[in-house]
């Protein structure tokens, strides 16, 4: 088949064959979106050199590749109004990374660790709750481990409480520092479809441990959970059995 352009109309009636046609409602834009690409300032360590490569994501946009610890990028970026704000991070690793520190105006709004994604093309939006102040100001990425891609960031006002930390401890499942499998399971991640975004973990039958901060004792978990102590937080390994039906 040869196809040399086709125009795309508002809807109409349609007809028996066809059923009716519809009118397109575009989403409506980010409050802020910046393209990976489409830097002020890049810095790369003298071991390797920050790049822009075509995307294999659905929007098709350029993205950021080996961009590594010592690398930074700078943005201009206009920040409608202070307050709560939900960042979404376009990225591909297929290794996982220490991640990148994120700045506005000089001061650190997130440290993001990056799980694998499963490939350097597979892409995954990864969410995360930051505070800006506004105004016209530098947005700068650095770079603290392994090589990851970069698409876009976005950032959109949200509700205060999307900030507060209220002291809940959440475990991401695809955060594992150690898993044991079945010879015939495997344990994987893949990109979710949740609200939350990020990625999920998949498998069989599988014994996983997280290093993650408590404020009581594995001991005390066993006892009833309204009688715990609030205890000095400490960094402890928790380990979830999880069978398969």
């Amino acid at each position: 088949m040869n196809l040399m352009n086709f125009d795309i109309q508002p809807g109409g009636e349609g007809g028996a064959d066809y059923g009716a046609g519809c009118e397109w409602t575009p989403p409506e834009p980010d409050d802020i979106k910046v393209e990976a690409e489409n830097w002020t300032t890049v810095i790369g360590s003298p071991s390797g050199t920050v790049s822009i490569g075509a995307s294999t994501d659905s929007d098709l946009s350029d993205h950021v590749g080996n961009f590594d610890a010592g690398d930074f990028i700078e943005y201009a970026v206009e920040v409608p109004t202070s307050g709560c704000y939900a960042a979404d991070y376009r990225i591909a690793s297929e290794s996982g990374s220490a991640g990148f520190d994120l700045s506005f105006g000089g001061t650190l709004v997130d440290t993001f660790t990056i799980s694998p994604t499963g490939g350097w093309s597979n892409w995954v939006t990864f969410k995360r709750p930051v505070e800006l102040a506004a105004g016209a100001q530098t947005m700068r990425i650095e770079a603290l481990g392994d090589s990851f891609n970069l698409n876009w960031l976005a950032f959109n006002q949200a509700d205060d409480a999307y900030c507060l930390d209220d002291g809940t401890i959440t475990v991401e499942a695809e955060t594992f520092i150690s898993s044991v499998q079945l010879p015939e399971g495997e344990v994987g991640t893949q990109g979710t479809e949740d609200e939350g975004g990020g990625l999920t973990s998949v498998g069989s039958m599988l014994v996983i441990g997280w290093n993650m901060p408590l404020p009581f004792s594995p001991v005390e978990i066993m006892k009833c959970p309204t009688e715990l102590p609030v205890k000095e937080v400490a960094t402890r390994v928790l380990v979830f059995i999880l069978m398969a039906a």
